[in-house]
């Protein structure tokens, strides 16, 4: 959790240090974080009175929707948060929005209008939007077709995005997501007529986006990444390794280097710890390879990475554990170089 907030309050502070005087910064969590970068977020906006009428803290939106299941020992959960900050207070760019009325609603103002002969009537735009928003739910379809094009595993439906970008920006401004993943920002942005810049550690994510913005949009950009090589890698120093390997497959690295318990780091979007190890010779069937057995059993998926490769020893107990089921992938630098690797499950198409 610590190295979480570490990674999320630097890469924050470079978000606010960007953000024009009439910008916004929205930040979307579900229930385990919310509450931490709340606290650092009031920080770097300087809300130093949260109980001030006017802050640049805007509003906590709270996200609800109708999937998942009912568990036996707790409330289901149903919401995710998401954070609205404004570089200064007061001068945002904002846009009232209104909510579609529902069915009750509706027959209410019917019967209402009936009994007042046309003294009542309701608005034609809908209800008056608030920070509860229940009208837009996930496309969770495996039958839908953006979902079997683009099975993101934390891929947002395009109507909160729309909804977010209209309220809080004008055509022409530019929208930046920096956890861009399959690109529903980008793609929103584009159909409302915004600039847009689309940024993610993972490289399938960017080339996802690529993919989506060329044939929904028909724009054609170009991928812009620095480039790595076998020797940047051979170069780099033990730790610098490690966490270097983390960001080129799209994870988070730690914030302790030392006593980690053999994780260098996990996969953003769904937490698969990551090993590395920079060997100068190739890694032995020794204990820390082993130890990673367990981390791997609790999260049912693993990803091992060396400089130079594997024992046949090594390879034949991982052979094994993915007969137990587990998902294990045991990477070197070139196969890392060369793209022969999976960011998301091997049960995920696409």
């Amino acid at each position: 959790m610590n190295g979480y907030v570490e990674f999320m309050s630097e890469r924050l502070r470079h978000m606010h240090r960007l953000l024009k005087p009439t910008g916004s910064l929205f930040v979307h969590l579900d229930w385990r974080m919310t509450h931490y970068i709340k606290v650092e977020l009031d920080k770097i906006f300087g809300v130093t009175n949260p109980a001030a009428r006017y802050t640049n803290f805007v509003n906590e939106i709270v996200w609800c929707y109708k999937s998942g299941g009912i568990p036996r020992d707790r409330l289901s959960r149903k919401h995710d948060i998401i954070l609205w900050y404004s570089k200064a207070v007061k001068k945002h760019a904002y846009h009232k929005q209104f909510m579609p009325y529902t069915e009750g609603t509706l027959q209410r103002g019917l019967t209402q209008y009936k009994k007042n002969l046309g003294d009542y009537s309701l608005s034609a735009q809908g209800a008056n939007l608030t920070d509860w928003w229940t009208d837009i739910q996930p496309d969770l379809s495996p039958t839908s077709e953006l979902r079997k094009r683009y099975p993101w595993p934390t891929r947002k439906p395009i109507q909160l995005l729309r909804r977010i970008i209209e309220m809080a920006s004008n055509e022409g401004d530019l929208v930046a997501d920096f956890f861009c993943g399959c690109g529903t920002t980008i793609d929103a942005a584009e159909g409302l007529y915004r600039k847009w810049i689309g940024i993610d550690a993972s490289k399938t994510a960017c080339e996802v986006m690529l993919d989506r913005m060329k044939e929904y949009h028909g724009v054609i950009t170009s991928l812009n990444a620095r480039p790595m090589t076998g020797k940047d890698f051979r170069d780099l120093p033990p730790f610098k390794f490690e966490k270097a390997a983390v960001r080129y497959i799209g994870g988070v690295t730690n914030h302790a280097q030392v006593g980690d318990g053999g994780i260098d780091g996990r996969l953003a979007f769904d937490g698969t710890p990551i090993q590395v190890k920079k060997e100068a010779k190739p890694l032995g069937d020794n204990d820390r390879f082993r130890g990673f057995y367990q981390h791997i059993k609790q999260h049912g998926r693993g990803i091992y990475i060396t400089l130079n490769g594997y024992t046949m020893k090594a390879k034949e107990r991982a052979a094994g554990w993915r007969r137990e089921g587990l998902d294990v992938q045991l990477l070197t630098v070139d196969d890392l170089l060369n793209g022969n690797y999976r960011e998301q499950p091997a049960s995920v198409s696409g």
